[in-house]
Order: C-alpha cells, then sequence, then structure tokens
C-alpha cells in the first residue's frame, strides 16, 4: 500500500504591485521635483480607482504632503506622488497598500547637487619621503554645503624635484570627493617647495596646497656648551655637536658630516692681572690681531700667502685638531672634540666648519671663535703656555718678536 502525503497549497497573491517610475538608481537634481509612480494590478487587471497607497521616504518631501509620508488613491491602477529634497544623498522610498497584509514596493534613488562653489583640497600627509606617495583628496560642495556628484576637477603640479601626479582629472563621487596621488621622486624638495592645485572647469574655483618631500640632508648646524675639559697637562677638548636635518627638521641618520678648523687670526701680547686677585686677562698688542698669513689653508709657505712678518714660517702655528669625517647617529646628530694647545688657548682665532653634501650640493655650518682656557687655569698663580703670547708681543704684525 501506498502512502500519500497532501502538502497544503501556498496562497497565491493576486496582486502585482512595483514602481514604474523612476528606474532605480536614478539621480534627482535638488530642489527639482521627481515624479513617482506605483502600478498595482489584480489579476492582471487594475485595482478599483480610489485604492489607497501609502509612500514614505527617508530623503526628501513629498509635494501632496510637505512630509516624508504621503497618502494617495489609484487612478487606472496607477498610484502618484512628487518628491523633492533641499540636501544631497541617497533616499529610499516605499509604497505600500494601506491594508493589512496589502502588496508594497521600494525604490531607491539619489538626490544630487550639479552646483559647484566651493572645493577643498587635502593631502593625507603633506611631508613625505623620497620615492613616497600622498593622497590628494578635493572636496565639491555647493552654495549650501551640499557635496557635489559628477564633477570634474582638474589637477596640477609644480614640482622641480621630479614627482608625479596619477591623474590629471577626477570626477567626484556621491560624497563630493574625487582623489589622485602624488608620488615624490629620490630628490627632496624646499620646505612647502611641491604645489599642487585644483581647479573646476568653468568656474571661478580653485584651491591649492603644499608639499614637502625630506629625507635628504639639507641643513646642518654645530654647537657647544660652556665647558672645556683638560686632557693630560698640555691639552683641552672641548665637545661639539654637529645636528644634520632634512626641509622638514627631521634628523638625517647615517649622514656623512666633514669637519675642519681653520686658523683664521693670531694675537700678540701678554697675560696680565687687572688686580691682585683676579684671573689672568689676555692683553692683546695688535688689538685687532693678525690676519693668518695661510691665505689659501694649504699649509705650504707659497706664492699665495703673505709672510707679513718676514720670519719664513706661516704663522699661526697648526694647534687644533677635529676628526676629518663623522656620520650621523639615529637623532640625526654627532658629537666630537675640539682638540688644542693649553699654550694657544688666547691668543687663536679660528673657523670651525662641518659640511655634508645632499645632491652633490653641500649644506656647510662655520663657526668663529677664539680658543678658550679653563677658568681653572686663568686662576693658576701662572698663565696656561706662560705670560706671552707665543707669536710675541710687539705691537706690529710686522715684528715677528
Amino acid at each position: 500500500m501506498v502512502e500519500r502525503v497532501l502538502y497544503p497549497l501556498k496562497e497565491w497573491s493576486p496582486d502585482q504591485f512595483s514602481f514604474t517610475t523612476p528606474v532605480p538608481d536614478t539621480e534627482i537634481e535638488l530642489n527639482a521635483t521627481q515624479s513617482l509612480e506605483v502600478e498595482w494590478l489584480s489579476n492582471g487587471e487594475a485595482v478599483a480607482d480610489g485604492s489607497s497607497v501609502v509612500f514614505e521616504t527617508t530623503r526628501g518631501v513629498f509635494t501632496q504632503s510637505g512630509s516624508s509620508t504621503a497618502t494617495v488613491t489609484t487612478i487606472g491602477g496607477t498610484a502618484t506622488v512628487e518628491i523633492s529634497s533641499t540636501n544631497v544623498g541617497p533616499a529610499s522610498v516605499t509604497a505600500r497598500s494601506n491594508t493589512a497584509n496589502g502588496p508594497s514596493a521600494q525604490r531607491t534613488f539619489e538626490f544630487v547637487s550639479t552646483t559647484p562653489t566651493q572645493l577643498n583640497l587635502q593631502a593625507d600627509k603633506t611631508q613625505i619621503g623620497q620615492n613616497e606617495s600622498a593622497v590628494i583628496l578635493a572636496t565639491v560642495r555647493d552654495a549650501n554645503n551640499n557635496l557635489v556628484k559628477n564633477a570634474t576637477v582638474n589637477f596640477a603640479l609644480d614640482d622641480v624635484t621630479g614627482g608625479s601626479l596619477s591623474a590629471g582629472s577626477g570626477e567626484t563621487n556621491s560624497q563630493g570627493q574625487t582623489q589622485i596621488t602624488y608620488t615624490s621622486s629620490s630628490v627632496s624638495s624646499s620646505l612647502d617647495g611641491i604645489t599642487v592645485s585644483a581647479t573646476v572647469p568653468n568656474t571661478a574655483i580653485s584651491e591649492s596646497l603644499s608639499l614637502t618631500v625630506g629625507g635628504q640632508a639639507l641643513r646642518i648646524n654645530i654647537g657647544t656648551g660652556n665647558e672645556i675639559v683638560e686632557s693630560g697637562l698640555t691639552l683641552y677638548k672641548q665637545p661639539w655637536t654637529a645636528i644634520v636635518t632634512d626641509a622638514n627638521g627631521n634628523a638625517s641618520t647615517n649622514r656623512s658630516v666633514q669637519v675642519s678648523v681653520v686658523p683664521v687670526r693670531y694675537f700678540k701680547g701678554a697675560y696680565v692681572k687687572p688686580s691682585e686677585n683676579a684671573p689672568w686677562v689676555a692683553s692683546y698688542s695688535v688689538a685687532d690681531g693678525c690676519a693668518s698669513e695661510d691665505i689659501n689653508n694649504n699649509g705650504i709657505l707659497d706664492e699665495a700667502d703673505v709672510d707679513e712678518n718676514g720670519n719664513g714660517t706661516l704663522e699661526p702655528d697648526p694647534s687644533a685638531t677635529v676628526p676629518l669625517s663623522l656620520t650621523t647617529g639615529p637623532d640625526g646628530t654627532v658629537t666630537f672634540d675640539l682638540t688644542y694647545l693649553k699654550s694657544e688657548c688666547s691668543w687663536i682665532e679660528v673657523d670651525l666648519v662641518a659640511t655634508t653634501s645632499v645632491q652633490g650640493t653641500e649644506s656647510q655650518a662655520k663657526r668663529r671663535f677664539t680658543l678658550s682656557c679653563t677658568a681653572e687655569d686663568l686662576e693658576a698663580s701662572s698663565p696656561p703656555g706662560g705670560g706671552n703670547s707665543p707669536y710675541g708681543t710687539a705691537s706690529s704684525c710686522a715684528n715677528p718678536n
């Protein structure tokens, strides 16, 4: 015997209920009126005239009610309302019968603004390294701050470092935005040295922003503290620091720094005590000192030099040293010692020079000063190096004595 199983038939709805206007994802301009139509058929025939249909929207208002809900009746199986909005964005409209468990339908579209009056330009970062990228975002709005969709934005680049833009134009999306990418080259720029400009065609709207490409050693500086350290009986050591940064002030790591110390002037005279308990003070017999005779700084007495005192040697003597080459650490700094003879303090003026290179161009920092003695030595019973200058006490630079 075959057992039969009977299943209940699914109830069939004779109603066909759907939007005919507008088509899905229609774009409706702000403040413009758009008709919405729903067709309601029952068993293939238009429902009786006067059948009620309720419309509800998530954005905008219906002309018939002045609100987000409107109830209208059918004519020839069609229910029609009109909608408009003063602000942009997607709208979802539901139409339904006002009877319980009645048919319903839904349609989505978008209100858009088409009249640009404002342009804003932003970068996700305005300081980037070499061979890095920054996203440039343009936002277009109308006079009421509504986002403008489908607006064309043209981009231009002013950049001597060889960077590039991913595109010359773009079209704004529903958020009123379009974006491009700036990619830097292997060359650094000056601070704010790159300009990206944006314009909206057929308008006077424009905007620009500045970018900086860092990563190269563009700036160098040197400095010291207020202490001099004795090194044995005959030497002083004065600590100095060189700091190397890129255009953004970021530390330039692993950068080679060359340091030199060059005598530029020497002094004649003797130490005196202004009073019995006062420290020793250098009294110069030639007030402005005597210029270095090594004009070309090659350490050799040659035709380019001026042997002013006629003694057959170059003054002043080589008396200070620095390391030849240094390398910056993670913080962009390197510390070194200026080492010099105690006997030369007070009597020699030098140029301390630190140099680093960037793309074949040198950046340099220079400090000019007279070699100092320690306070302790100047307060001792006798001054450092003896009472007189190693270059004599005569009142003329032409006199070697």
